[in-house]
């Protein structure tokens, strides 16, 4: 599947979209875990971005790297305390250096 549609796909999962519908919302893991499954992608290859508690939460629990965007509502002490991985600067993070995050073995994934 082109990377443009599993980015579309996951980013309808994670706000309300086709998956978030039918699944509990966060910090349950079930709209993530959907749209995993829906596109083929194992959660290795996952990198979740999100500004709150709950994300960190879902991330962890459907086994994405969680990574914590500390320009949005929550303090960096709290995506921390709810698992962040990581934790992000500021919007202009957001870009193919997000792939550094993830392990060797698993950056050139498809």
């Amino acid at each position: 599947m082109p990377a443009a549609m599993v980015r579309r796909v996951m980013w309808a999962a994670c706000h309300g979209g086709e998956f978030g519908r039918d699944a509990p919302p966060k910090p349950t893991p079930d709209g993530l875990t959907a749209a995993l499954k829906r596109v083929h992608v194992e959660p290795e290859y996952v990198l979740f971005v999100g500004d709150s508690p709950g994300d960190m939460t879902a991330a962890r629990a459907a086994g994405v790297l969680a990574l914590g965007a500390v320009w949005g509502w929550h303090p960096p002490a709290a995506l921390r305390a709810a698992g962040a991985d990581h934790l992000l600067p500021g919007p202009t993070s957001i870009g193919p250096s997000l792939m550094d995050h993830l392990p060797q073995s698993t950056a050139r994934a498809p």
